[in-house]
């Protein structure tokens, strides 16, 4: 019979199974499961701080919780006294830097420290946390920026960011894959080093820019990274005359954004807009766009006729309204007929687009390759009736993912619609979020209409309560059953 301690693969499969402190008291039984333990304890750390527990007692002179400026040394800093930490972080891949007030009492000369430059070999992913009361001083990255990095993920305020985009573009061995920049405050102080450190990381695929400010001289400066993919972006506040002056892409003697796949991007509608027209690349698959405008229904009809640009390619469209908008400004949407998968939320509002039955027919007819439809209204008040669903069971049999309210008092027995072919059917899943039926009529829903439309497809209420949603859910099982 084969020993335990020969078999690594069991060995990893106890260990893994087991929660950190227990991996670290067995470690401290067998020296043989020390390496094996301690790889997965430092693979992913939450909190840099854990590593300063591995520094000697007598270095730092730990401060209060409330203390905002680094302490002094207790003595002098030796190369040994950064063994441990040095052993420990050669396991790390992904790391959490977390800097607040109490992060802050840390002396600065740690982390400065000229030992530290063989610590994180191997890490990959850096996520950066600044609290907006920290000190700018205690906000140091250098140790981390190593030429494994791939992921370097920041949220702070503009003080410590500032200085964090500086070692960015000064690092000669940094070759980032993904970054992500949230800023909740205005841009304008730091746009200069965000902008020397995009460009200077010219292998990003992914890339996510958001404040509360207009970011849209930040997100032009991704404009020519070759291998930029996927790009979430918000928000673009710009007016039309700023953005078409200064980057006009019809006299552009290059293609701009030319390798991008996926797009997100949040604003006001000129702001989006303007954007999407700046970008020349024909690979988009995927875009999500949120308005956040209020009086969108004064924008011309044609606005959106923008998103055509992608029509060769475009297969999969994200849209979130927040303010008043018509269903005459989403019209051109319908011209886009490649699309596979559509999702449009939108808010109540004085003036909403009012998906009925007539527009619900519209989309389905337009996309004949659709396979997943999401249509969700914050109002809570269901305007389209079980004709729709009755229109997109029998014209769109491709249809596998369904998300739909609707009204179920409205009376449709029998509705005007041929069945849809049983072996053409590919309904898979039905939420019918909020949807609006008399006490205990969904019973009668499911087995009259669902279960001659989507006999296999799954039925669930994600946005009603617990034991409403329960009742959707037995009628869905004894349909299913039947």
């Amino acid at each position: 019979m084969p020993n335990f301690w020969d078999i690594p693969e069991l060995i990893n499969i106890v260990l893994l199974s087991l929660s950190k402190r227990d991996q670290a008291s067995l470690a401290g039984v067998n020296r043989r499961l020390w390496p094996i333990a301690a790889t997965e304890i430092w693979r992913s750390v939450p909190d840099s701080r854990c590593f300063l527990r591995l520094l000697p007692t007598n270095i730092c002179l730990w401060s209060s919780e409330t203390e905002s400026y680094p302490t002094s040394l207790r003595r002098r800093i030796r190369a040994s006294d950064f063994e441990r930490l040095i052993l420990y972080s050669q396991f790390t891949r992904n790391l959490d830097y977390k800097v607040n007030m109490a992060s802050s009492s840390v002396p600065v000369e740690i982390w400065n420290y000229i030992a530290l430059s063989a610590a994180f070999p191997h890490l990959e992913l850096l996520h950066v946390y600044v609290t907006r009361w920290a000190n700018p001083r205690a906000v140091i990255i250098s140790p981390f920026l190593r030429p494994t990095l791939r992921k370097l993920s920041f949220t702070a305020d503009i003080d410590q960011l500032s200085w964090t985009l500086q070692n960015i573009s000064r690092s000669q061995t940094l070759s980032l894959q993904e970054l992500q920049l949230n800023c909740p405050r205005r841009v304008e102080e730091f746009a200069e080093p965000a902008r020397q450190a995009i460009l200077s990381q010219r292998g990003l695929r992914r890339m996510r820019i958001y404040s509360w400010g207009d970011v849209t001289d930040l997100a032009h400066a991704a404009r020519e990274l070759p291998c930029l993919t996927h790009f979430d972006v918000g928000r673009l506040w710009s007016s039309s005359k700023s953005v078409s002056k200064r980057w006009d892409h019809e006299n552009a003697p290059e293609r701009y954004f030319r390798s991008l796949v996926s797009l997100r991007v949040s604003g006001t509608l000129t702001g989006v807009i303007n954007f999407l027209k700046t970008i020349t690349g024909n690979g988009i698959t995927e875009i999500t766009v949120g308005l956040e405008d209020y009086g969108l229904e004064l924008m011309p009809l044609g606005t959106l006729r923008a998103l055509h640009a992608f029509k060769a390619t475009l297969i999969d469209l994200e849209m979130q309204i927040r303010g008043d908008c018509t269903w005459d400004l989403l019209e051109p949407i319908l011209g886009l007929e490649g699309l596979q998968k559509f999702s449009l939320t939108y808010t109540t509002s004085t003036v909403s687009p009012q998906v009925t039955d007539t527009q619900l027919l519209q989309m389905i007819r337009a996309w004949p390759r659709l396979a997943s439809l999401h249509l969700s209204n914050f109002s809570k008040t269901p305007t389209i009736t079980l004709l729709g669903l009755g229109y997109v069971a029998s014209n769109s049999q491709q249809l596998r993912l369904l998300s739909v309210a609707f009204d179920g008092t409205v009376p449709v027995d029998p509705p005007p619609i041929d069945d849809p072919p049983q072996d053409r059917n590919a309904m898979e899943s039905l939420d019918v979020l909020h949807s609006k039926c008399d006490p205990g009529d969904e019973i009668r829903i499911t087995t009259s209409f669902f279960r001659r439309w989507w006999p296999r497809a799954r039925i669930m209420a994600s946005d009603m309560p617990g034991d409403e949603a329960k009742k959707w859910e037995n009628a869905s099982e004894a349909n299913r059953t039947a």
